[in-house]
């Protein structure tokens, strides 16, 4: 079984056994990035709250997640969170 490169989750070939604990570990890897994402994605939101009450301005338009946080920064976050 090989596992792939960038969260580690388990890829099989078509000679390999599938084990349950298999599934939940890829589960559980799952589930903790996406429990990051999810943490960072409020965390960067509150901090734009905080930047517009503070300025009285905003810093970028909310119409998605890429143009919310800046493109560049939230591929960055979700590299990251995916790739521990």
């Amino acid at each position: 079984m090989n596992q792939m490169q960038t969260c580690k989750l388990n890829q099989w070939e078509k000679s390999d056994r599938f084990q349950m604990e298999d599934f939940d570990n890829d589960n559980s890897r799952l589930e903790a990035a996406l429990d990051a994402l999810q943490t960072t994605i409020i965390m960067l939101a509150e901090e734009r709250k905080a930047f517009t009450l503070k300025t009285g301005t905003r810093p970028l338009k909310a119409s998605c997640p890429a143009r919310f946080c800046g493109s560049i920064v939230f591929f960055k976050v979700v590299f990251r969170l995916l790739s521990w």
